[in-house]
């Protein structure tokens, strides 16, 4: 569905439907005083993803995202969150084909996906990904 904000008025853009979708679901009491500690807060990032970005390569759009692991929580490391994508085919949004990712997505250069690979200033890398 599309929400158009001056009008209100909604239309259907896509009824393609995804043959995988993911669902990540947390039951919460606000009155829970738990609610307030590290363990629930590590539960409620391992179970979320977050956008990183939207890009347009060639003929697909792809968006990327995030998902904190539950060892992040402890070691801050960027190497323990999982990145990923979705690839859908241009102009209708259709086949929808998700894809792990190296890294960190930093945007686009000469068609291709740019990734942050390492970046450790002795040993700083940005691979170049072209994503199919």
């Amino acid at each position: 569905m599309k929400l158009d904000l001056n009008s209100l008025e909604s239309e259907l853009v896509s009824d393609y439907t995804p043959s995988f979708i993911r669902t990540r679901t947390i039951e919460v009491d606000y009155r829970d005083p738990r609610i307030q500690e590290v363990a629930f807060m590590r539960k409620l990032g391992a179970d979320r993803s977050e956008l990183l970005g939207v890009f347009v390569l060639d003929d697909s759009f792809i968006s990327t995202w995030t998902n904190t692991t539950d060892h992040y929580f402890t070691s801050l490391d960027p190497a323990d969150k999982e990145y990923f994508g979705v690839m859908y085919s241009l102009p209708e949004f259709e086949d929808p084909r998700e894809f792990t990712l190296p890294g960190k997505p930093l945007g686009t250069y000469d068609g291709k996906l740019l990734i942050l690979e390492n970046d450790d200033p002795l040993n700083f890398v940005i691979g170049k990904y072209v994503i199919k």
